[in-house]
């Protein structure tokens, strides 16, 4: 497998990703309110802000063009994959989880710097990948990454807060207060 080696400019798309079920949540998280507007659309102008060429959904959210999942519920590395394929005509894609509304752009900037692509370590979400000629037939992120050879890199402290995600409405109510 191939990848393509980034250079200073280079162009880089941004994805987030909404096609899970949210059944923790018991709703849709992307149609969640956040600062007055829909998580999907907080989490895109985050994408946006760290400066990406132009941000997809991946998956089905109402009332947004996405991405659809090759495979229904077959998990976000395969909907990774999917959108790797269909984006091949930019050298690498931000994929940010559509549930981590404290993620900072500078965050996903930092990520787009590595020419390789990065990823936080201990954590696959957020990450940078550069599109590839071929992608490993896995079912986890992580597997992904690493038949990708994506490297992890350490999180700068000042970020850290920005990595929490809302899985339940317990988890939301208290991303929502910090």
């Amino acid at each position: 497998m191939t990848l393509r080696h980034r250079v200073h400019d280079s162009r880089i798309a941004g994805v987030v990703l909404a096609g899970g079920q949210s059944s923790r949540m018991g709703r849709n998280k992307a149609l969640l309110t956040f600062k007055g507007k829909p998580l999907i659309e907080h989490m895109m102008n985050i994408v946006l802000k760290a400066g990406v060429e132009r941000v997809w959904v991946s998956g089905e959210v109402p009332g947004y063009d996405g991405i659809p999942d090759a495979k229904a519920d077959a998990g976000p590395a395969r909907a990774i994959v999917t959108v790797l394929q269909t984006l091949d005509e930019f050298d690498a894609i931000v994929f940010v989880p559509v549930d981590m509304p404290l993620l900072k752009p500078e965050m996903l900037h930092l990520l787009m710097q590595f020419p390789h692509g990065a990823f936080i370590s201990n954590n696959p979400l957020p990450v940078c990948i550069p599109t590839a000629t071929a992608y490993p037939d896995v079912c986890a992120v992580h597997a992904l990454l690493e038949g990708l050879e994506v490297p992890a890199v350490s999180l700068p402290s000042c970020y850290v807060g920005g990595m929490r995600n809302a899985n339940t409405l317990a988890e939301w109510r208290e991303v929502v207060r910090a």
